[in-house]
Protein backbone atom coordinates (compact mmCIF):
# COMPACT_ATOMS: atom_id res chain seq x y z
CA UNK A 1 0.00 0.00 0.00
CA UNK A 2 1.51 3.43 -0.63
CA UNK A 3 0.60 6.73 -2.07
CA UNK A 4 1.89 8.50 -5.25
CA UNK A 5 2.80 12.08 -4.19
CA UNK A 6 1.62 14.15 -6.81
CA UNK A 7 -1.02 16.27 -7.67
CA UNK A 8 -3.76 14.91 -7.01
CA UNK A 9 -2.05 12.24 -4.70
CA UNK A 10 -2.58 8.48 -5.70
CA UNK A 11 -3.42 6.17 -3.44
CA UNK A 12 -2.61 1.96 -4.25
CA UNK A 13 -2.73 -1.01 -2.83
CA UNK A 14 -1.35 -4.25 -4.94
CA UNK A 15 -0.24 -7.79 -4.41
CA UNK A 16 1.88 -9.63 -6.58
CA UNK A 17 2.62 -13.38 -7.43
CA UNK A 18 6.60 -13.89 -8.68
CA UNK A 19 7.99 -17.30 -10.07
CA UNK A 20 11.51 -17.60 -11.68
CA UNK A 21 12.90 -20.76 -13.33
CA UNK A 22 16.85 -20.95 -15.05
CA UNK A 23 15.71 -21.54 -18.60
CA UNK A 24 19.38 -22.58 -20.32
CA UNK A 25 22.40 -20.46 -21.16
CA UNK A 26 22.73 -18.90 -17.85
CA UNK A 27 19.33 -16.73 -18.55
CA UNK A 28 16.85 -16.61 -15.68
CA UNK A 29 13.51 -16.56 -16.80
CA UNK A 30 11.05 -14.61 -14.32
CA UNK A 31 7.18 -14.01 -14.29
CA UNK A 32 5.20 -11.19 -12.18
CA UNK A 33 1.82 -11.19 -11.93
CA UNK A 34 0.19 -8.30 -10.32
CA UNK A 35 -3.11 -7.56 -9.14
CA UNK A 36 -3.45 -3.53 -7.71
CA UNK A 37 -6.24 -0.81 -6.88
CA UNK A 38 -5.40 2.63 -7.49
CA UNK A 39 -7.27 5.71 -7.25
CA UNK A 40 -6.71 6.81 -10.78
CA UNK A 41 -7.02 3.40 -12.28
CA UNK A 42 -9.01 1.82 -9.98
CA UNK A 43 -8.52 -2.13 -10.30
CA UNK A 44 -6.28 -3.68 -12.39
CA UNK A 45 -3.61 -6.67 -13.19
CA UNK A 46 0.06 -6.66 -14.76
CA UNK A 47 2.01 -9.79 -16.19
CA UNK A 48 5.41 -8.87 -17.22
CA UNK A 49 8.27 -11.87 -18.42
CA UNK A 50 11.45 -11.21 -17.53
CA UNK A 51 14.71 -12.24 -19.08
CA UNK A 52 18.13 -11.93 -16.92
CA UNK A 53 21.28 -13.51 -17.61
CA UNK A 54 24.59 -11.86 -15.81
CA UNK A 55 27.58 -10.41 -17.99
CA UNK A 56 29.81 -10.23 -14.91
CA UNK A 57 29.56 -10.97 -10.90
CA UNK A 58 28.19 -8.05 -10.20
CA UNK A 59 26.59 -7.11 -13.67
CA UNK A 60 22.95 -8.16 -14.77
CA UNK A 61 21.23 -7.83 -18.32
CA UNK A 62 17.37 -7.89 -18.05
CA UNK A 63 14.86 -7.60 -20.60
CA UNK A 64 11.50 -7.21 -19.39
CA UNK A 65 7.79 -7.11 -21.48
CA UNK A 66 4.50 -6.40 -19.61
CA UNK A 67 0.89 -6.52 -20.52
CA UNK A 68 -1.29 -4.31 -18.31
CA UNK A 69 -4.94 -3.72 -18.26
CA UNK A 70 -7.30 -1.56 -15.70
CA UNK A 71 -10.95 -0.55 -15.15
CA UNK A 72 -10.36 2.94 -16.95
CA UNK A 73 -7.92 1.90 -19.95
CA UNK A 74 -9.56 1.29 -23.62
CA UNK A 75 -7.13 -2.23 -23.74
CA UNK A 76 -3.76 -3.60 -23.28
CA UNK A 77 -0.89 -0.93 -22.26
CA UNK A 78 2.44 -2.69 -22.94
CA UNK A 79 6.12 -2.13 -22.58
CA UNK A 80 9.16 -3.50 -23.84
CA UNK A 81 12.73 -2.40 -21.40
CA UNK A 82 16.27 -3.19 -21.95
CA UNK A 83 18.12 -2.58 -18.81
CA UNK A 84 22.32 -2.71 -17.38
CA UNK A 85 22.35 -3.59 -13.95
CA UNK A 86 25.60 -2.66 -11.69
CA UNK A 87 25.98 -3.72 -7.95
CA UNK A 88 28.53 -1.00 -7.27
CA UNK A 89 28.82 -2.06 -3.17
CA UNK A 90 26.67 -3.84 -1.11
CA UNK A 91 24.40 -1.22 -0.22
CA UNK A 92 24.15 0.29 -3.32
CA UNK A 93 23.65 -0.25 -7.40
CA UNK A 94 22.78 1.46 -10.60
CA UNK A 95 20.70 0.49 -13.85
CA UNK A 96 20.75 2.20 -16.99
CA UNK A 97 17.72 1.33 -18.88
CA UNK A 98 15.70 2.32 -22.23
CA UNK A 99 12.27 1.17 -23.11
CA UNK A 100 9.01 1.62 -25.47
CA UNK A 101 5.63 1.40 -24.06
CA UNK A 102 2.18 2.04 -25.49
CA UNK A 103 -1.07 0.46 -25.86
CA UNK A 104 -3.47 -1.56 -27.93
CA UNK A 105 -5.76 1.02 -28.68
CA UNK A 106 -6.45 2.51 -30.94
CA UNK A 107 -3.69 0.64 -32.57
CA UNK A 108 -0.48 -0.90 -31.30
CA UNK A 109 1.60 2.11 -31.80
CA UNK A 110 4.92 3.01 -29.97
CA UNK A 111 3.48 6.30 -27.75
CA UNK A 112 6.72 6.63 -25.22
CA UNK A 113 10.32 6.27 -25.67
CA UNK A 114 12.07 6.94 -22.28
CA UNK A 115 15.86 6.33 -21.10
CA UNK A 116 16.78 6.47 -17.31
CA UNK A 117 19.03 6.13 -14.65
CA UNK A 118 18.21 5.02 -11.60
CA UNK A 119 20.23 4.81 -7.98
CA UNK A 120 19.30 2.65 -5.36
CA UNK A 121 20.78 2.33 -1.90
CA UNK A 122 20.02 0.22 1.15
CA UNK A 123 19.75 3.02 4.07
CA UNK A 124 19.37 2.74 7.77
CA UNK A 125 17.86 -0.77 8.15
CA UNK A 126 18.62 -3.59 5.77
CA UNK A 127 15.55 -3.23 4.78
CA UNK A 128 15.12 0.02 3.79
CA UNK A 129 15.89 1.55 0.62
CA UNK A 130 15.74 4.65 -1.51
CA UNK A 131 16.05 5.24 -5.15
CA UNK A 132 16.90 8.54 -7.23
CA UNK A 133 15.73 8.15 -11.05
CA UNK A 134 16.75 11.03 -13.22
CA UNK A 135 15.64 10.40 -16.88
CA UNK A 136 14.03 11.98 -20.37
CA UNK A 137 11.14 10.61 -22.15
CA UNK A 138 9.49 11.42 -25.57
CA UNK A 139 5.82 11.29 -26.03
CA UNK A 140 4.29 10.80 -29.03
CA UNK A 141 2.40 13.99 -30.37
CA UNK A 142 -0.83 14.00 -32.26
CA UNK A 143 1.42 15.22 -35.20
CA UNK A 144 3.17 12.34 -34.94
CA UNK A 145 6.51 13.93 -33.58
CA UNK A 146 8.06 13.68 -30.04
CA UNK A 147 10.03 16.32 -27.92
CA UNK A 148 12.35 15.28 -24.61
CA UNK A 149 10.95 15.70 -21.27
CA UNK A 150 13.19 15.41 -18.50
CA UNK A 151 11.82 13.67 -15.58
CA UNK A 152 12.97 12.93 -12.02
CA UNK A 153 11.77 9.96 -9.40
CA UNK A 154 12.43 9.84 -5.95
CA UNK A 155 11.46 6.43 -4.46
CA UNK A 156 11.27 5.15 -0.84
CA UNK A 157 10.96 1.25 -0.80
CA UNK A 158 10.32 -1.34 2.13
CA UNK A 159 11.11 -4.58 1.78
CA UNK A 160 9.32 -7.81 3.74
CA UNK A 161 10.96 -10.73 3.54
CA UNK A 162 9.48 -14.14 5.61
CA UNK A 163 11.33 -15.62 8.95
CA UNK A 164 12.89 -18.34 9.48
CA UNK A 165 10.40 -20.22 12.24
CA UNK A 166 11.16 -19.71 15.86
CA UNK A 167 13.61 -22.78 16.85
CA UNK A 168 11.93 -25.14 19.45
CA UNK A 169 14.76 -25.11 22.00
CA UNK A 170 14.77 -21.81 23.24
CA UNK A 171 17.01 -20.14 20.67
CA UNK A 172 20.07 -22.10 22.55
CA UNK A 173 22.86 -23.75 20.90
CA UNK A 174 22.53 -27.54 20.86
CA UNK A 175 26.04 -29.33 22.28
Amino acid sequence: TGVHVKFPPEAFVRTRFQHARPIGFGILGRYTGTVFWNSEDHLGESNQVDLERPLAPSTLLRWSNSLTITQESDGWDRGTDLSLLHKLSPKSAVTLAGGVSGSSQPAWIAERHRVIVNYRRNVLRKWLFLEWEPGVHWDRQEDGGRKPVLEATIRAEILFIGAEPPRQDGGRDQP
